[in-house]
């Protein structure tokens, strides 16, 4: 599997895939799990889920919209299959 750049192609709606994320403040860029969520209405014609819920909650407890910046993720990944054998093998 090779990492998918953002700006080529975006993940289809509703799954599951590895992001590559830089949060604002953060020297280093992390791998994280999340999902695209294809949205019209949305500047960039979707969002990333989970990292939209972490902006919500943040703007919930603090000072309310435009306090979380929001992070730029540059590539994706589809998740490898689940493993074949039961784990607890």
């Amino acid at each position: 599997m090779n990492w998918i750049k953002c700006a080529n192609k975006l993940p289809d709606t509703q799954t599951d895939v590895l992001i590559y994320v830089k949060w604002p403040g953060d020297p280093e860029f992390t791998i994280q799990i999340d999902r695209w969520e294809v949205d019209r209405y949305n500047e960039n014609g979707g969002f990333w889920l989970l990292i939209q819920d972490h902006c919500d909650f943040v703007e919930t407890v603090a000072d309310g919209p435009g306090f979380c910046n929001m992070p730029n993720v540059t590539h994706w990944m589809p998740l490898p299959n689940k493993p074949s054998e039961d784990p607890g093998d």
